[in-house]
């Protein structure tokens, strides 16, 4: 047990069995085998511990490494540079300046991310507050947000697992936001939750393997991207290999682009014919115009779709 103040000028190295800090602890280089915290502890250089129960403020000048890792609340981890520990269990507050690193993880409290941050394990929380770092927050397992208010933060989110299928959680009332997403090749991604995407999503899985893509079973992504006017549009892209159940577009002065291997609620390309007449109709009829459309069959057609393909044609 430390207490009551202790300042060390130099390294401060404690391996063998627990070690309980109940005051102000200030050391440079800082190494436990199992630390419980309860005071301050300032580390002016790098903190190390295999195991870490912290109640009190724990301050780290460089990099923080540490095994299972549980933060309580109305506790405090502050990093300056980098994070990396095993489970992270956080009822408290965990900042990182620097690029984070975790396995699985709980968060009941305030988690903010600094440069990039990359999540192992699953990622869980109740009552949680989500800062995403400004550069990639990679997601290499399951991904519950519906009770953690997530923030975006400008960056990417990246999902990424290899193997089985990865599932990913929005808050229920449609109100998380993420900005760019990223799906990896290789990755299933699969969602039945309504949220926001307010960059570009660029889906590396191609149809042409046909085991990989994300769908979603249920919910509406809406793209939140919007310009200020029409010499100040705005742009977004949807690519790769999607089956999405509803998706709607909210901005205006908007430019999208969206890849031909995108599907729409299980659309077929009767519904994709029957939308493009219904617009040529009306376009014809309000205006006297006749759309050409450019677009080229691969495959069988059905009689009906022969038959409006034929009228939209027709000179």
């Amino acid at each position: 047990m430390i207490g009551p103040d202790l300042f060390v000028l130099d390294d401060f190295t404690h391996t063998a069995g627990e070690t309980i800090i109940n005051a102000d602890f200030n050391a440079k280089n800082t190494t436990f085998d199992k630390l419980t915290n309860t005071g301050n502890l300032v580390s002016f250089e790098n903190f190390t511990s295999d195991e870490l129960t912290n109640s009190g403020l724990i301050g780290v000048n460089k990099d923080f490494t540490s095994g299972s890792t549980t933060n309580n609340a109305s506790a405090e981890i502050a990093v300056v540079g980098d994070y990396h520990s095993s489970d992270l269990t956080n009822s408290g507050t965990v900042t990182v300046t620097g690029a984070f690193e975790a396995d699985t993880t709980v968060n009941n409290g305030t988690l903010t991310l600094g440069t990039s941050g990359k999540f192992n394990g699953a990622y869980s929380g109740t009552d949680a507050t989500f800062t995403a770092a400004t550069g990639n927050t990679e997601f290499l397992a399951d991904v519950d947000l519906s009770g953690t208010t997530f923030n975006a933060n400008g960056g990417t989110v990246i999902f990424e697992k290899a193997t089985t299928v990865q599932n990913f959680t929005a808050k229920s009332d449609a109100s998380t936001t993420l900005n760019n997403v990223t799906i990896k090749s290789g990755t299933k991604l699969t969602t039945a939750s309504s949220f926001n995407v307010g960059g570009n999503w660029t889906n590396e899985n191609t149809s042409s393997v046909s085991d990989f893509y994300f769908e979603a079973t249920a919910g509406k992504i809406i793209f939140t991207t919007a310009g200020t006017d029409a010499s100040n549009r705005s742009s977004f892209t949807i690519s790769g290999h999607n089956k999405f159940y509803d998706i709607e577009a909210t901005g205006s002065y908007l430019d999208i682009t969206v890849d031909d291997e995108n599907n729409f609620n299980d659309a077929t390309s009767l519904d994709v014919v029957r939308l493009m007449y219904k617009m040529w109709d009306r376009v014809n009829r309000e205006f006297n115009i006749k759309l050409h459309p450019e677009i080229k069959f691969i495959g069988n057609k059905t009689d009906e779709e022969i038959e409006l393909w034929e009228i939209m044609t027709k000179l």
